[in-house]
């Protein structure tokens, strides 16, 4: 059975919004990791307190807000539900002057911003599956989540500068971002009036899913296998970007000591290896891997694993940068290679709800994960202790990858959805790409 789908050169406009949707959710999830010394004085919580309130919290949120927007992606599509949460969170940033007085109150503000930030991470697989051909998705999904990780890098870079600028109002540097957000209304705009790929298939190929289809996927095996993968790939990262800031800003020989500006120049080496390896991911894939996004992603959580596991020894300041390019490098290649796996296997019909639950999965991992991290911190003040926890964490994600992510082995569509799965499998000798 034959299809042929043409991709318009529109696609990358839609690429070009959805980075840049990445990039400023990005600077706006950790908006207040740079600041959490200055907001242990004003509020007198512990470091590992704030980690758990303002980034553990804000996770579980997010998780929530990405599962419950799935259904609202299979019933409007993936743009207009991108252009909602996009207005939704431009409103956060204006509250966050006027609603972040007291401790309680910035945790309820961060819980509303991860209820309406969720559905980024729900249209990924959505947007990607219906405007790219399969051997440009990994491609597209890395340098989502690279610039994702640029978007956290710059913003290591400038908080400490606007801070001095703005004489410690820490309350107007965050709700900067507010100036990404209005950019990214406009573009989530542009693309809501974008043409769509066109599908020419046979009348009798045109697929009808089951009411059963979307059931049968939850009770396979392999799906709960790849949502924790998704969680192991975002609790690393997540954790990392959560952690490090402090620890090389820590007093010694609990951490580096460093000054901020240094600690936010290190830490740009992290967003560099993120969207260099983002960028490479569909190389890696079709030249090395050999399309096995199982062991692609499985090798890239034991990899990170071991270098995060080495953080927390002695480096001098040229080494920790090549260590942390190395550390974001490694981070960012498990979650869009899991991604591609759930694109290639499950049909547009019933992607959105499939991709929200496994991608809140993957947030409310990490709010495990990042709780874990304050948690550890807290009772060891070890960052050794928390980094041996990570190196586990991405050793699990080997295992798991290895062992048990075997492409829908359990997994029996009905006919036609059978049928939509082989279309989206052919997709890298699409025919019609211009």
């Amino acid at each position: 059975m034959e299809s042929a789908r043409v991709f318009p050169k529109f696609r990358w406009v839609v690429a070009f919004a959805s980075a840049w949707a990445w990039f400023s959710f990005g600077v706006i999830v950790l908006t207040y990791s740079p600041i959490l010394p200055v907001l242990s004085k004003e509020f007198g919580q512990q470091i590992g307190t704030l980690v758990i309130g303002l980034m553990a919290v804000n996770s579980v949120a997010m998780a929530i807000g990405t599962m419950l927007s799935g259904q609202l992606v299979d019933r409007f599509g993936p743009r207009k539900v991108l252009l909602a949460s996009s207005i939704l969170v431009l409103a956060y940033c204006l509250l966050i002057p006027v609603f972040s007085h007291t401790f309680t109150q910035l945790v309820v503000l961060r819980v509303y911003q991860g209820l309406v930030i969720g559905p980024l991470f729900a249209t990924m697989a959505s947007l990607t599956q219906r405007w790219f051909p399969r051997n440009e998705q990994g491609t597209v999904i890395g340098i989502s989540k690279g610039v994702f990780a640029v978007g956290s890098g710059l913003l290591f870079l400038a908080v400490p500068m606007l801070l001095q600028r703005f004489h410690g109002n820490w309350r107007l540097v965050a709700s900067l971002g507010g100036v990404l957000l209005a950019i990214q209304v406009i573009l989530m705009t542009i693309i809501l009036f974008g043409k769509e790929p066109e599908v020419t298939r046979p009348a009798a190929a045109v697929a009808t899913p089951s009411s059963n289809d979307f059931k049968t996927a939850l009770s396979s095996p392999v799906f709960w296998v790849g949502a924790v993968l998704l969680a192991v790939a975002q609790g690393l990262m997540q954790s990392v970007n959560g952690v490090a800031p402090s620890y090389l800003m820590a007093p010694s020989p609990v951490g580096m000591g460093l000054k901020p500006f240094v600690s936010g120049h290190i830490m740009t080496f992290t967003q560099l290896g993120m969207i260099t390896s983002g960028a490479l991911i569909g190389f890696m894939l079709r030249y090395i891997f050999r399309g096995s996004t199982k062991w692609l992603a499985a090798t890239s959580f034991l990899a990170a694993g071991l270098v995060i596991g080495s953080l927390g020894q002695s480096f001098t300041h040229a080494n920790l940068g090549m260590l942390f390019f190395l550390t974001g490098a490694l981070m960012n290649i498990g979650f869009p290679a899991v991604s591609v796996f759930i694109t290639g296997n499950y049909p547009p019909q019933i992607l959105g709800k499939v991709f929200a639950i496994s991608s809140g999965i993957s947030v409310l991992g990490g709010a495990l994960f990042s709780g874990a991290c304050g948690a550890i911190l807290n009772s060891s003040h070890s960052y050794s202790a928390v980094f041996a926890f990570l190196l586990m964490i991405g050793a699990l994600g080997f295992l798991l990858g290895a062992f048990l992510l075997n492409p829908l082995k359990a997994y029996k569509p009905s006919a036609a959805v059978a049928a939509e799965i082989s279309a989206n499998r052919s997709a890298p000798s699409v025919l019609g790409v211009r």
